[in-house]
């Protein structure tokens, strides 16, 4: 029995053993074959609650004949409560739910890492950080668990291999997933779960994120329909600002998302809004049936949209991002990983693989803000910094940025602080805030 955690222990079937691994994962194994083959016959999608209802009718007559054979050869017959134990316990194999399920017995936490077969590591909300044993001791059961939640999600056409060595994947309730192959020939993977107790700016004030006189900036800045890149590291909550700063949309607003993976979730955290939701496709294995970000924003601009969200600025969706904007799509908004204001346009630079002069005019006909989040090692996110965009062009061809509020993240007498106003914003952002209501 290689799973360690204390909720994963198999059942028992009998006074004398436990049910073995191998026959799970063999039942495992027979009903995702033939679940497979339903979800194709019936076009179901994988992932999807009536796909796992297939999964669950074929483990039920797997199950059934499994127990007639131990009849049979006089090894005892499972109990009811034994049956629908190993039920469960072979269904979460054949759709690699085994390690899901137990991620989301926990509660508070933004980040598991399953460090191949040496540790896990468990990141909480607030900062706090926890290393666990490993939760497979065996490599080739991590692989195979790899491979059945890879097919449950419908990615069995793109290969995963040491020449293909990492895939990201979104579950249904906007988990999500990367796992690589690593130098060593182990397995890392990495669960990234969603704050959904946290989708408007209120919510943002009551835990401390940002303080009301933000918010009332921030509902402005989306009402006046500037466009808006917010920055920031890796965990630091961007996305997630912008999801609450989208619940401030108009009802009648027609908003179209671009992402690699799904995870705004726009639609379901905010049903108000008429939304429709794009996301990037790969190639198969024969290397056909790709469809990319910037494909997918070519596209969204024939869709009569009130607002383009695209959840990355990365690679060369940057170049259709600040096109769509140059072009009259306000109210957009984006992602973008930078540690500073200052290096959002390097940034987007690197990523349009545009002429640096280019990108540099671009930015600044078009985007209005430039927001700026961190996260601390108290687990605390903080805005801090927020500049308005010039639309002056500088002698040296520099983008200048006008700070509004600034000092967010001092820690000042024990307290993390919050920005600041310290400048007004410049008269044609100043106006349009106006016109919402905004006063300094």
């Amino acid at each position: 029995m290689t799973l360690t955690s204390e909720s994963n222990q198999h059942v028992v079937v009998n006074d004398t053993g436990i049910l073995s691994l191998e026959e799970i994962e063999q039942l495992a194994e027979q009903v995702r074959r033939k679940a497979w083959e339903l979800l194709e016959l019936n076009d179901e999608k994988p992932g999807s609650p009536s796909s796992r209802q297939i999964f669950i009718a074929v483990a039920q007559e797997a199950l059934a004949s499994f127990n007639s054979h131990r009849i049979e050869t006089a090894q005892g017959q499972l109990t009811a409560q034994q049956m629908s134990q190993t039920l469960r316990d072979v269904v979460d194999y054949a759709t690699g739910q085994k390690v899901v399920n137990w991620i989301r017995k926990f509660r508070g936490i933004s980040d598991v890492m399953l460090n191949g077969t040496q540790n896990t590591m468990i990141h909480y909300r607030n900062g706090q950080r926890e290393k666990r044993p490993p939760f497979f001791t065996d490599l080739k059961e991590m692989g195979s668990w790899l491979r059945n939640l890879r097919m449950s999600l419908g990615l069995h056409d793109s290969p995963f291999d040491p020449h293909h060595p990492s895939f990201d994947a979104r579950l249904p309730d906007g988990i999500r997933v990367n796992a690589s192959h690593t130098a060593n020939t182990t397995y890392t993977v990495s669960f990234r779960i969603p704050n959904r107790e946290i989708t408007t700016l209120d919510d943002l004030v009551n835990n401390n994120t940002i303080d009301v006189s933000m918010r009332s900036f921030l509902q402005a800045a989306v009402a006046a329909k500037l466009n808006i890149i917010i920055a920031g590291g890796t965990g630091a909550g961007k996305t997630a600002l912008m999801l609450c700063m989208l619940g401030d949309c108009a009802a009648d607003e027609r908003v179209v998302t671009i992402e690699d993976r799904v995870e705004l979730d726009l639609a379901k955290v905010h049903p108000h809004l008429d939304v429709v939701e794009l996301e990037a496709v790969e190639a198969n294995a024969e290397g056909i049936g790709e469809v990319t970000t910037r494909a997918l924003m070519k596209s969204s601009l024939r869709m009569h949209p009130d607002r383009v969200v695209v959840g990355e600025a990365r690679d060369e969706i940057a170049r259709e991002l600040l096109q769509a904007m140059v072009t009259g799509n306000e109210g957009s908004m984006s992602t973008i990983h930078a540690r500073s204001p200052g290096t959002i346009v390097e940034r987007l630079i690197d990523c349009s693989a545009m002429a640096p002069d280019r990108v540099a005019d671009s930015v600044r006909l078009a985007v209005d803000l430039f927001i700026h989040i961190d996260r601390f090692r108290t687990g605390e996110r903080r805005i801090t910094e927020v500049s308005q965009v010039s639309r002056q062009r500088e002698a040296d061809g520099m983008v200048r940025l006008t700070p509004i509020f600034t000092g967010g993240g001092a820690i000042e007498g024990g307290q993390t602080s919050h920005a600041v106003l310290t400048n007004k914003p410049g008269e044609d952002v100043g106006q349009k805030l106006q016109l919402q209501g905004w006063t300094l």
